[in-house]
């Protein structure tokens, strides 16, 4: 891969300890997923990028003749000292697939916009150091451009607080396809039979990008009864029972629902 460096140069201060307090609110943890083409004059120019983040594990996907890996091991997030309304990081490379640039031990300073409109990667040590790359949304270069499947873990709640980031051009198909697990979930015979409403809880936890994402979420509930299904006019055991099931939603609506890994909601049969 070539690298092009631009006449930005970073200093070796990735972020100020202090600085003017603002209306931003910090994240408690670093949740995030954001993504881009990116922008000319950068490492990575041409190339397809997701940006995602789940507590101090970052990884930066680039997609363009290859699927390149670059995983990170992320600082706290604070809010960038030159730009107001970002959330920066920095980033230790510790492991890297098919790709050339950067290198296992290099420094990465990321620039995270909540809104999702532009994101920058800054390459602070190792061979590309001064050189950065930005990412800018654009949602007709990113339908267009030919993406290879990958899937990726993702603690998304239904009800998200401030510590949750997301890209807002994603949060709107994540949150449908936690509505289209629950109304499922409320729907089905084990639920329906003895479900405890106050118990229920969804969590999207992973994604399988493609040309039509695939959404995995978790639903967590207690049922009064052991089993599965409509048990009506069984002998049933009354006993507080845990579940926990993965619904797998695309745009088509739901096409599997595992629950404990031993029955199938979707067909109501034990999981074959």
């Amino acid at each position: 891969m070539i690298i092009r460096s631009t006449m930005i140069i970073f200093g070796t201060m990735l972020v100020l300890a202090t600085f003017m307090p603002h209306s931003f609110a910090l994240p408690a943890n670093s949740h995030f997923y954001v993504k881009g083409m990116a922008e000319e004059y950068g490492p990575f120019s041409g190339s397809y990028i997701r940006i995602l983040a789940h507590g101090h594990d970052g990884t930066i996907i680039v997609t363009s003749d290859g699927l390149g890996i670059i995983r990170l091991n992320l600082s706290d997030p604070v809010a960038c000292y030159d730009v107001r309304e970002k959330i920066c990081l920095t980033g230790l490379v510790v492991q890297t697939r098919q790709i050339g640039y950067p290198d296992v031990g290099d420094l990465v300073r990321l620039s995270v916009d909540p809104d999702g409109k532009k994101q920058t990667i800054s390459f602070l040590k190792g061979d590309g150091v001064g050189s950065t790359q930005y990412v800018s949304f654009d949602s007709k270069s990113a339908e267009t451009k030919q993406v290879i499947t990958t899937q990726r873990f993702l603690s998304l709640p239904e009800e998200k607080g401030k510590s949750i980031l997301v890209n807002t051009h994603e949060d709107s198909e994540m949150s449908d396809a936690i509505a289209k697990a629950r109304e499922f979930t409320v729907t089905h015979p084990t639920f329906v039979f003895d479900g405890a409403p106050e118990s229920l809880e969804l969590n999207l936890v992973s994604i399988i990008t493609g040309e039509m994402p695939v959404y995995l979420v978790q639903a967590n509930f207690d049922s009064a009864h052991v089993g599965y299904g409509d048990r009506t006019g069984q002998g049933v055991v009354e006993r507080t029972t845990p579940h926990t099931m993965i619904v797998m939603v695309s745009d088509l609506g739901v096409g599997s629902a595992i629950m404990d890994g031993v029955w199938d909601e979707f067909n109501q049969d034990w999981q074959k």
